[in-house]
């Protein structure tokens, strides 16, 4: 079997800016493949023309085009006219490094039969090939087995579709992308694939995915969360009821579901409550099992979110009860501390009265000095200091 018996297939659609780096990064590769395969899904833009000009240079270029429906159609398209051993899948916004076929076809050597696909560590880049850094990367971490793994932590095969290479013979055998999926379809076919065999990765990053407007990862971040649980529902369907379902896995997607039911804006407890009820009958009325049986029946769908809502009630009641009492705590204190101070300013008068009982010319001179004016009160006075001198004389 020669080591480049290789066929990629690039799904495009619209995607004039980007095909000429992503066709340069196939053609350059160190270990050219047999057949670069590129769908063309209903694209209006220059796309058309970009791969007449490739395929003049380019011989084993093989255009198919389509109506537009969609990445799982045009890739199955790819994978029906493929004939090689191998095969690569490349979107049309990415880019490879030159050896990242050859380090990937590599690992499938002739002592390990049961590895049916090869993945790779990625890089981001922007719209101009720059570095992006505030997105998380997925690092390739688990190799073999990780069948359970894949259907318990979600799609952990790094580098999207663009990173992978599988035999042939396996997507024969587990069938090709379902189409009836627009979100994590990859993440279908890879636990397919994991079903049967093996995986292996290279760690290092050999494919850069490019993030922009109209990309992959833009789109997930904007797609609402029911939306993207209802596409996980139906991928996890297929193994749900089986002796291979890993247990935690329903009790997860309960949770997302209760999530993605709540967390819908709505100003008003009676539209949150009729848009939980919706969401509920949606389920209820899916097309996959798993959907159906998350919950056993309304109030096993209501009860934990009005719990929730009880719960938060009954904290604001705690945390209201708080305030009152920090309130009572400090007017009790102001008010000890008022009282105190008039104690203490009624024993001041009462002492004064006291001393004034005790010496009846200070009470006297008490009474005229807060009736006589000022100048008749000095006269008084003197008077009365001018006749105590002559007594005591």
């Amino acid at each position: 079997m020669p080591s480049r018996d290789v066929d990629v297939v690039i799904p495009v659609r619209d995607g004039a800016r980007f095909l000429p780096a992503c066709l340069d990064s196939v053609v350059g590769q160190t270990c050219p493949p047999r057949a670069i395969i590129v769908v063309d899904d209903g694209s209006t833009d220059a796309t058309p023309q970009i791969l007449a000009e490739y395929a003049r240079r380019w011989p084993s270029l093989q255009i198919v085009c389509s109506e537009p429906r969609g990445v799982s159609r045009a890739r199955n398209l790819g994978l029906q006219a493929s004939r090689a051993f191998f095969v690569a899948f490349l979107d049309a916004d990415d880019v490879w490094d030159p050896s990242k076929l050859e380090r990937q076809l590599a690992l499938f050597v002739e002592d390990r039969p049961r590895l049916g696909f090869v993945h790779c560590a990625y890089r981001l880049i922007d719209e101009e090939g720059r570095p992006v850094n505030d997105i998380p990367i997925s690092e390739p971490r688990q190799r073999g087995d990780i069948f359970s793994e894949l259907l318990t932590h979600g799609n952990i095969v790094s580098g999207s579709a663009s990173a992978v290479v599988v035999r042939r013979k396996l997507l024969d055998h587990v069938g090709r992308f379902d189409e009836r999926l627009f979100l994590g379809e990859d993440w279908d076919l890879w636990i397919r694939l994991a079903s049967v065999s093996e995986v292996d990765f290279v760690p290092e990053r050999l494919v850069a995915i490019r993030v922009h407007d109209k990309s992959a990862q833009r789109r997930q971040r904007k797609r609402k969360a029911e939306l993207i649980l209802f596409q996980y529902l139906l991928i996890l369907d297929r193994w749900y009821g089986t002796d291979r379902f890993p247990q935690g896995v329903r009790e997860k997607y309960r949770q997302i579901a209760l999530n993605a039911a709540t967390r819908r804006e709505k100003p008003h407890f009676y539209s949150s409550l009729t848009n939980a009820l919706s969401f509920y009958v949606a389920l209820r009325h899916c097309d996959n099992s798993l959907g159906r049986e998350l919950f056993s029946g309304p109030l096993d769908f209501f009860r934990p979110m009005f719990a929730d809502g009880l719960q938060a009630f009954a904290d604001g009641l705690q945390a209201f009860a708080d305030g009152l009492q920090a309130f009572a705590d400090g007017l009790q204190a102001r008010l000890r501390a008022t009282l105190a101070r008039c104690w203490v300013a009624l024993l001041r008068v009462a002492r004064s009265w006291f001393r004034l009982m005790l010496h009846p010319r200070a009470l006297v001179f008490s009474v005229f000095q807060a009736t006589l004016p000022p100048a008749k009160f000095e006269v008084l006075r003197d008077f009365v200091r001018r006749r105590g001198r002559s007594k005591t004389g």
